[in-house]
């Protein structure tokens, strides 16, 4: 068998164990069914990040957390949506992750930037302050104070549920102010 040279691991470099798990899943079962899904899983990923680099990573993290969480799977006819959703999971942590991280580097930048920022600062201030206050308050913690959905629940003492229906109907509600103004 031959694996693509998209990861730095392949399955045989992994240490497998010949254990079994339920339904009698050894290394070699496994091996089986990854191989048999191994293109579906490589299409999933690499629609969902551009990055062939990155993706390559995120494949390799799905084989290895498929392989250390396969107690999890129950039944061997669903190992393909078993795998692609622990792929989906580790695509919304490379998101998560990437959003932190990504940052403006300050060398370089004309003050034109600077200005061109400030002044769209302006303009979200502006759309915030127009905004009823139990709307723009919701957008301020998510998007300013950077609190997620269940730390805004609890400090402003309402379900989580309330936080995110808030959030999306603030969000349409600033979107189309801004628009209309600016």
């Amino acid at each position: 068998m031959n694996f693509p040279p998209y990861a730095t691991v392949s399955i045989y470099e992994v240490d497998f164990k010949s254990e079994k798990i339920k339904g009698d899943m050894d290394a070699r079962e496994f091996e089986l069914l990854f191989v048999e899904h191994r293109r579906a899983l490589e299409r999933f990923v690499r629609w969902r990040i551009s990055s062939r680099t990155d993706a390559d990573d995120v494949l390799q993290d799905a084989l290895l957390s498929a392989w250390s969480h396969r107690n999890s799977l129950r039944s061997m006819d669903a190992f393909k949506p078993w795998l692609l959703q622990i792929a989906r999971n580790i695509c919304n942590d490379y998101y998560r992750k990437r959003g932190r991280r990504d940052e403006i580097p300050l060398d370089g930048c004309e003050a034109s930037l600077f200005a061109q920022s400030h002044e769209r600062g302006l303009f979200v201030s502006d759309t915030l302050e127009r905004m009823q206050s139990n709307s723009a308050e919701i957008l301020r913690l998510a998007y300013f104070d950077a609190l997620t959905q269940s730390e805004t629940a609890r400090l402003l003492g309402i379900p989580q549920g309330t936080v995110k229906s808030r959030q999306h109907n603030a969000k349409r509600q600033f979107c189309k102010e801004y628009e209309e103004e600016y």
